[in-house]
């Protein structure tokens, strides 16, 4: 027909064809336009009512005036040919435009927002299309969108339906041959051969808003009846799945039009535009939560939620290709992640089939996996309950099932690179999986997979190959060659049931529950006896609920297992056995080993931190604190070590650190016992005595009984002496450790001949060396203060059974003093020095210093005491006694003449009365009188009655004669009578 004429259009280029006609550029010669000439069936003019009928539509469609609809000219007749004249669209259809992966967040709502409106405007006029789809949908080259044959499908259609249709590629016909419409866009009503009428647009605009969003259909087959069956059937995957950059909003926006039944589906194309530019204005201005505005083309990730499972497509068991992996959209390769030693973690797995997860499939399958990568080496794998605390954190339940929703978050959060998630479906007994490799910072999909086990007995191949497929994606040819791989069964266990027991275990003890972690451990080994892991858990658990001697007990038991676990496992199992079994140097020289390998393990520097704070030998508060640190960064659940943490910031007087110790809990374990401890310990810390009191007691009306330590500090930096010594009473009656916690109550209120008791008492019934020589020394203070200087001597004497203790050294050099035996007091400087140098111990480095300004100050030698404190003060704060340091910093500056400065030292030294660890409690008070008189000297009366008063508080009712508190009576009396 090129060249030809009909009426007054002359036929210039045939544009398209389709199922609804032919389309041609023409010219207008009356109106002197171009023009679209749209051929119609010649049948249409057959029918003599059917003739009438579509002309009568075709007026109301002329008749629709939108800026998105393809406007309609004329509805003519030549002879027998009908046509329609409509406006010519310079530009490409959307389903040209729409590129494999779909249109970028910001090309989406430029193109969706005005199509949706167009279908609105139609319905508005009651105006059906019938056949939504992107090839009828133009985009001119100024980039505006035009809806094309609106109202077409229903002009064309047949006064009666045929009784049977014939399906001819993707186009739905009549016996005759006549177009019902296109059928990977129907809804399932006109699938069905159901009258339709504005929700099966919807229906149909979902589907085309699905595939610009991925650059996918929603609904697919190998012929047409399969993709109406999926139409009526299948739930398409989520558009969050295929792109992750996309707010879920959008894609509840899509599903709600995909609804299978027409009354729950979209009512109203208006709804849908509302929400559509409701959106588009919450991600522009930057409301939506997490997502930056389209127009910057990137949107962070990190707070992105991850959509839910591919359920089609594991039912349609679509073939992924000889790699199950796809490659990359773009962002660093898997050679430049390898360069940067990328972290990968296995963030969680969706049960499709029981959102419950009862069965705990997906919690196993991330421990296997994890363990798996981690194992075979060539990748660095973020530990799994960093995950669990991430998950948790992020808003997700971290014990249970996975909320896919919070992945995103959650990886960042546990410092994952690249992350893999996935889902479950449970089919016939067969596992069916689907999983995803993501780039957390960028959002880009670095591969896809699929895995199928026959039953749950194959769980652990399943496991092991989507990790032998991860590595293939993210290790690179050239790199290093990872370890052999691992076999999952024989490292852990053969049995699923066995290994859902330990799982479960782990949860428990994620969450302190050490009892209910005890059981599903014996659980695990009683499926299967030769489960090591198991037994080297039920130990840990063991420790906690009843004693080490207990827990080494099972570990023997489990020991004939241990060949079979991997090289670094044994070495854990065994210097957790020689640290139970009392074995201190065994055991620090088996940890530090593995330590200083390339793997994190938790559990081990736990225990090394706890040799550095209770062995002898290894005593170092700065290397515990790193060695705790170092176990929060790799499992930030493990609480337990806070209790120590929190202990060695006071120590260095870091108080924001502890602050940030408590803010962590607060995050990753709000219910957490320590929470409150520290707490406490930081207000003690402040001085904030009556703030703590205030606090511990109202945790005691509430039902928790942990607070009594923390307050029982409380009650004695307040000066409470009744309530003080009788809750100090309480807990001596209640527990073991209470005896020394009562006998620090009798110290600072002057019971001394009880608290002397008691501290040998205690040390008779500590579980560790340095305890004994702690409360030894403490004892040797009293006996000095009673006057039996002797007594002091053997008792600081008997504190050195355990050379390490350097404190003991000043506690015996003061008694040796005091005695008058100066050139002992050399001695035993040289003995500490020895032990010191022997060691190369940074604690013993500090108290060869600070001993030595012992001996100068002793001797009136004050330029040689100030040379030594002022080393002294130079280690680092953790190592350094600060109510010692500042005690002899006023005594200098007293010699000194400089009393102002000496009250100002003593009152530093008083301030370590909230101190929670290696508290002298002789010290602090005796520093309260020192601090009176030098502020007497310096003429502060006012501040000198209120601290000799408070002196007095502490010491004034004595059971045995002290010079300073008769002092202090007769200065005190003095003072108040104004003479």
């Amino acid at each position: 027909m090129i060249g030809e004429t009909i009426l007054h259009y002359e036929i210039e280029q045939k544009l398209g064809a389709g199922g609804m006609g032919v389309v041609y550029r023409a010219r207008d010669t009356k109106l002197n336009r171009d023009v679209a000439l749209k051929i119609l069936p010649a049948d249409i003019a057959k029918d003599p009512e059917r003739r009438k009928r579509f002309e009568r539509e075709a007026q109301t469609v002329a008749a629709l005036k939108h800026p998105n609809i393809v406007t309609v000219y004329s509805v003519e007749m030549a002879g027998d040919t009908p046509f329609l004249t409509m406006e010519l669209v310079e530009g490409n259809t959307l389903s040209v435009l729409i590129p494999p992966s779909g249109l970028s967040l910001e090309k989406f709502f430029e193109l969706a927002v005005p199509l949706v409106d167009a279908v609105a405007g139609a319905h508005a006029k009651g105006i059906t299309h019938r056949d939504l789809k992107p090839a009828n949908v133009m985009v001119d080259e100024d980039g505006r969108v035009k809806v094309l044959d609106f109202g077409l499908a229903k002009l064309l259609e047949p006064a009666a339906p045929d009784e049977e249709a014939t399906l001819m590629g993707d186009t739905v016909t009549t016996g005759e041959g006549k177009v019902l419409g296109t059928a990977s866009y129907m809804s399932p009503e006109q699938a069905e051969g159901n009258p339709v009428d504005q929700r099966s647009d919807i229906f149909s605009l979902g589907i085309c808003l699905y595939e610009m969003a991925t650059g996918q259909r929603p609904f697919k087959g190998d012929s047409s009846i399969s993709v109406l069956n999926s139409i009526l059937k299948d739930t398409p995957p989520p558009v969050t799945q295929a792109k992750r950059l996309f707010p879920r909003a959008l894609d509840r926006i899509i599903q709600h039009c995909l609804v299978k039944e027409p009354d729950r589906r979209f009512q109203s194309a208006l709804d849908i535009r509302n929400e559509m530019e409701s959106l588009k204005k919450e991600i522009d201005s930057g409301e939506l939560e997490g997502r930056s505005a389209v127009r910057s083309g990137r949107i962070s990730f990190a707070r992105l939620g991850i959509g839910a499972a591919v359920v089609a497509l594991l039912i349609a068991g679509i073939t992924l290709g000889p790699r199950l992996f796809g490659t990359g959209t773009g962002g660093r390769t898997a050679e430049e992640r390898l360069a940067e030693n990328a972290a990968i973690g296995v963030i969680g797995f969706e049960n499709l089939s029981d959102p419950g997860d009862a069965d705990h499939l997906g919690r196993m399958l991330m421990g296997l996996i994890t363990t798996d990568l981690a194992e075979t080496g060539g990748l660095k794998v973020v530990t799994t309950p960093r995950i669990l605390s991430a998950l948790k954190q992020a808003g997700g339940d971290a014990q249970g099932t996975f909320d896919a929703a919070v992945a995103g978050k959650a990886a960042t959060l546990a410092g994952a690179e690249i992350m893999l998630v996935g889902q479950i479906l449970q089919k016939g007994g067969r596992l069916l999986l689907t999983a995803e490799l993501a780039d957390v910072k960028t959002g880009n999909t670095l591969g896809s997979l699929k895995k199928e086990a026959a039953s749950e007995d194959d769980l652990f191949a399943l496991a092991g190959g989507i990790a032998e497929e991860v590595r293939a994606r993210l290790v690179a040819e050239e790199a290093p060659a990872a370890t052999e791989a691992v076999d999952l069964t024989e490292i852990l266990t053969d049995s699923p049931q066995a290994y859902r027991y330990y799982a479960l275990g782990e949860v428990a003890l994620n969450r302190q529950e050490w009892v209910e972690a005890g059981v599903q451990f014996d659980r695990a080994i009683r499926e299967d006896p030769t489960f090591a892991m198991a037994y080297y858990r039920k130990a840990i658990a063991t420790w906690w609920v009843s004693s080490s001697k207990d827990a080494l007990v099972v570990l023997k038991v489990g020991e004939p297992q241990v060949e079979r676990l991997p090289r670094h496992w044994q070495t854990l199992y065994r210097g957790v056995e020689a640290y139970f079994a009392g074995d201190d140097e065994a055991a620090y020289q088996t940890l530090t080993q593995l330590v200083e390998t390339t793997t994190e393990n938790p559990d081990a520097l736990y225990l090394l931190g706890e040799l550095c704070v209770h062995s002898p030998r290894h005593l170092d508060m700065a290397k515990a604190r790193d060695y705790f640190e170092r176990v929060l960064e790799i499992d930030p659940t493990f609480t337990l070590v806070l209790y120590h943490l929190i202990e060695e910031y006071l120590l260095a007087e870091d108080l924001p650190a502890v602050e940030r110790a408590i803010a962590r809990c607060r995050a990753v374990a709000p219910d957490d016992p320590v929470l409150v401890q520290s707490e406490l310990s930081l207000l003690n810390a402040r001085g904030q005595f009556q703030e703590a009191i205030a606090r511990a007691n109202q945790l005691k009306a509430e039902g928790y009984t942990g607070a009594d330590e923390s307050l029982l500090g409380s009650l004695i930096g307040a000066g409470e002496r009744e309530k003080a010594l009788d809750l100090g009473a309480t807990l001596a009656s209640a527990r073991t450790t209470g005896i020394a916690l009562r006998a620090d109550a009798q110290t600072c209120f002057g019971q001394f001949r009880a608290a002397a008791k008691n501290y040998e008492k205690a040390g008779k019934m500590v579980t560790t060396d340095m305890n004994f020589a702690y409360y030894r020394a403490l004892t040797s203070s009293i006996r000095l203060l009673t006057g039996d200087v002797d007594g002091a001597i053997a008792v600081a004497e008997s504190s050195l059974v355990v050379p390490e203790y350097f404190p003991g050294y000043r506690a015996l050099g003061q008694a040796l003093q005091m005695a008058g035996r100066e050139s002992e007091v050399d001695e035993v400087s040289a003995r500490l020095g020895a032990v010191a140098e022997a060691l190369n111990s940074n604690w013993g480095a500090y108290w060869v210093d600070l001993l030595g300004a012992y001996v100068h100050l002793w001797r009136g030698e004050m330029p040689e005491a100030e040379t030594s404190l002022d080393a002294a003060f130079g280690h680092p704060t953790i190592h350094r006694d600060h109510c010692k340091e500042w005690i002899l910093r006023g005594k200098i500056l007293d010699a000194k003449g400089d009393a102002a400065g000496a009250a100002d030292a003593y009152a530093r030294a008083q301030a370590e009365m909230g101190a929670p660890y290696w508290m002298d409690y002789c010290d602090v008070v005796m520093s309260i009188y020192l601090r009176s008189k030098a502020e007497e000297k310096a003429g502060d009366t006012a501040a000198a009655r209120e601290h000799y008063r408070q002196f007095l508080n502490y010491w004034g009712e004595a059971d045995i004669s002290i010079p300073e508190v008769d002092d202090a009576k007769a200065r005190l009396a003095v003072l108040e009578s104004g003479l």
